[in-house]
């Protein structure tokens, strides 16, 4: 389909190379595009695709059931995907906390998730963590502004509230387990 895409492109003299791709968290998409556009292409993913493509591991893993009815295993995947919020030279702090309190249901969704995302094999996570630092520190500067009354109160509370989460950590009022719980508890309501 990408090959189709630049061939039509080309036809029209038109040649796109684009620096930046954003898409869903799948090997397969992401080694085409590595494939057709080249291995410089930055891929980058959200949040929302980050939890999405645990949710199909833990199906995949026969653990559904499990993350339906043990709020403590649903809330231990929650902190699973929290990491993504954690600076990146904290990440592997982070799963190492995780990996010291996982139930025992959860060793194979933890070795695959370090295997996919963390591991610096695979860039998807630290381009996420990247554009996530960048949505911060441009959350920061609104609340500045919104302090100093030059902009109105935010559209999102929900935004709001998460950059205040990570706030906390940032300025050490939060250790990394109760910044992972924290963010768990968040975006699991």
């Amino acid at each position: 389909m990408l090959q189709i895409i630049i061939h039509k492109c080309a036809e029209r003299n038109l040649f796109p190379y684009p620096q930046i791709i954003n898409v869903d968290f799948e090997k397969a998409v992401i080694n085409a595009i590595k494939t057709v556009i080249g291995e410089d292409v930055q891929i980058q993913g959200c949040f929302f695709h980050l939890c999405r493509s645990t949710h199909r591991k833990i199906q995949q893993l026969g653990l559904e059931q499990l993350y339906r009815l043990n709020e403590e295993f649903s809330h231990f995947c929650g902190m699973l995907d929290s990491l993504a919020f954690l600076p990146i030279y904290d990440i592997n702090t982070g799963l190492n906390y995780l990996k010291s309190v996982m139930p025992e249901e959860a060793t194979d969704l933890v070795e695959y998730f370090e295997r996919t995302y963390v591991n610096h094999k695979h860039p998807t996570i630290w381009t996420l963590i990247t554009k996530m630092r960048h949505e911060n520190a441009a959350d920061e500067t609104k609340v500045a502004q919104r302090q100093l009354g030059t902009i109105g109160p935010p559209l999102k509370k929900k935004k709001y509230m998460l950059s205040n989460l990570c706030e906390g950590y940032n300025d050490g009022s939060r250790d990394i387990p109760n910044f992972l719980n924290a963010i768990a508890n968040f975006i699991r309501n």
